[in-house]
């Protein structure tokens, strides 16, 4: 299997762009509809994936020494 990149920081990425459209929607109120416990869920989610993934990431990047980070 020729993986190029760390599926991990491709994952950590996507969270992490994801967390300032979360902001701007919940700025905007476009999740009004949604209780209030499952936004602060999702808000807290997502950076805290972010950063998990993106350390899972690098751990594997530098075991692996080919795979290149994202």
């Amino acid at each position: 299997m020729d993986q190029r990149f760390s599926r991990y920081a491709i994952a950590s990425i996507v969270l992490a762009i994801l967390v300032p459209i979360e902001v701007y929607a919940n700025v905007h109120a476009v999740f009004k509809g949604l209780p209030n416990f499952l936004l602060v869920t999702i808000m807290v989610a997502t950076p805290l994936g972010a950063v998990v993934l993106g350390h899972m990431a690098r751990g594997q990047v530098r075991r692996s020494g080919y795979i290149r980070g994202g």
